[in-house]
Order: C-alpha cells, then structure tokens, then sequence
C-alpha cells in the first residue's frame, strides 16, 4: 500500500522524506495505516468494495464523524484512482468509488474578533513565553496576515523597501501559496512589532529558514494553529467562535476602522480584494487599535528569548 502512496506524492510535488512533510502526503498516511490495520494485510491488490464498506461500517459504529469518514474514504480513493491510471492496480474499478456516506449538513463557523481584554492578555503574556509564542501573536496582532502567510515566510521574506521595513507575502518558490492575486504584498512592519524586537530576532535566523523554525511538523499554519489553540485555552480564552490566528485578522481589520484608515490602504494592508473590499465582513465596527495596543505595550517591551 505505502508504495502506491509514494508513488501518488511525488505527482503532487510531496515526499515521504519532506521534513516538514506535507499536510496532504501525511493525512494520507496516517488513513492508509489505519485502513491496513483495519484488513489484516497491506496488499493493495486484495481490496475491494466489500472491504472498503466494512471499513466504512468499523468507522461509523465507532461514532466517528460523516465528515472525517468522507475524507478518509476520498483520501483512499484519489491514491487508488492514481494506481489504477499508472499501471499498479490491474482493476477496472476504484472500490472506494461511491462508498462515501451522503455529505451532513454543515453550518459556517462565526468568527469574531478578539476583545480588548483577551488582545491585552495574549500580548502581554507573550512577552515571558519562547519560541514561536513570544512574537508569532504580535505579527497576526500588527499585520492582520493570514496563519499561512506568516507560516510559510523564510528570513529572506523580511526585507527592506524604499527605506521601509516590510514582510513579503507571496506564492513564489515550492509548495507555497496565496489565496488570491490580491493577496500578494508587502505589509510595513509596525513600530509595536519593531519594539518587541521582531527586527532583532529575524536576523539572527539563518539564511533560509522559516520565521518560526520551532514549527516543525505538518503543514506549519496547522500546527501552529492547534498550538495556539492550547495554548489560548490555558489563557482561559474559550470561546468556540474564537480562532487563535484569525480572529486577530478580525481585530486588525477593526483597528483599522477605528483609526478610520481609508478602505483601500486596509484592503492593500490584508490582502483583500480592494474591487470587493472583502474586509467590510471582518470585525464588528468597534475595535480601538490604539487603545489595546497602548495598554498591551504599557509595560514597555520585553527582549525576545
């Protein structure tokens, strides 16, 4: 089984060696080993629809979620699909094709902005954590960026226009992205983020390397989401409408609004499509930049560690 999986990666630009290894080539793994263990053997020749229902059954007596039975079974499905065409698997037909249990209805999650009192807490406490904690929540706090955006910049992203402190977010070398044509920018690096040392820490990176090194597995913005997430709820920030990176995108866009920035310098600022103004549907109107970002660097700013 594992080899037709390292021979579906390598068409999609992922290895099993890739370190940090790809999101898509890991997730795959993981369901793989799990569909072994599941049928006794690793011959990928032996499955067949049967095989793959029972599995489907195993997992929903299990009271595992519709959605995560869907993906898992479309995971299988797109490397069995990738044998066939490529000569591995000698069968006219995919057992995994049309096996997948009908889509549950899903409802999108609100996301909100950050209060000021939960801002102050994460930027404060911040100052006396290491690693990735102790800036990664001052850039989304200053530049409003997306989690993938920080997390997939180098040391070289960091770098100087016309005099001006910037970081570049682009799609420009492999396996890195942008959502869209506008999100391609520099955003100037704010004075706040300067003081909390930012300017001192990128250098001392070697040449190459990611902004946050410590984010080691997976897909970066991943796990630094779900590190954010734990450590958030150890701040007994709670709220299930709360995203450790996002919802400081929210709380940008609504700083921006009450220093009344103009609609196209903030849309230039996040990345939003200024034709759309997509941030129109961030934040809540209310947010005072300056008087959580006062309040936040009231103490002065702490040496990175």
């Amino acid at each position: 089984m594992h080899a037709l999986l390292d021979g579906w990666g390598p068409d999609r630009g992922c290895r099993r060696a890739d370190r940090p290894i790809n999101r898509n080539f890991y997730d795959r793994l993981r369901t793989l080993d799990r569909l072994r263990t599941f049928l006794g053997n690793a011959d990928a020749a032996r499955v067949i629809k049967a095989d793959v229902v029972r599995w489907k059954q195993s997992m929903q007596e299990a009271g595992r979620h519709i959605s995560t039975i869907r993906d898992d079974l479309s995971e299988m499905s797109a490397v069995w699909t990738w044998g066939i065409s490529n000569g591995l698997l000698h069968t006219a037909e995919n057992p995994f094709g049309g096996v997948s249990p009908r889509k549950a209805p899903t409802k999108k999650r609100h996301v909100r902005a950050f209060t000021a009192d939960e801002a102050r807490t994460i930027l404060t406490t911040s100052r006396s954590e290491t690693g990735f904690l102790r800036l990664l929540p001052w850039v989304f706090c200053l530049t409003g960026a997306r989690v993938n955006e920080v997390m997939q910049a180098t040391k070289e992203d960091v770098t100087s226009l016309n005099g001006v402190a910037v970081i570049r977010i682009h799609d420009e070398g492999l396996r890195r992205s942008v959502k869209n044509k506008d999100s391609r920018r520099a955003v100037s690096i704010h004075p706040g983020l300067a003081a909390e040392g930012f300017l001192s820490y990128v250098p001392s990176l070697p040449a190459q390397s990611p902004l946050w090194p410590d984010v080691l597995f997976g897909q970066r913005s991943t796990t630094a989401g779900k590190k954010l997430g734990i450590w958030l709820r150890g701040l007994r920030i709670i709220d299930p409408s709360v995203s450790p990176a996002h919802s400081w995108r929210h709380w940008f866009v609504d700083a921006c609004r009450g220093v009344q920035m103009p609609a196209e310098v903030r849309s230039a600022l996040t990345g939003h499509s200024a034709k759309m103004d997509e941030s129109a549907a961030y934040g809540t109107a209310m947010g005072s930049f300056s008087g959580v970002l006062g309040k936040a660097m009231a103490s002065g700013p702490a040496r990175v560690s």
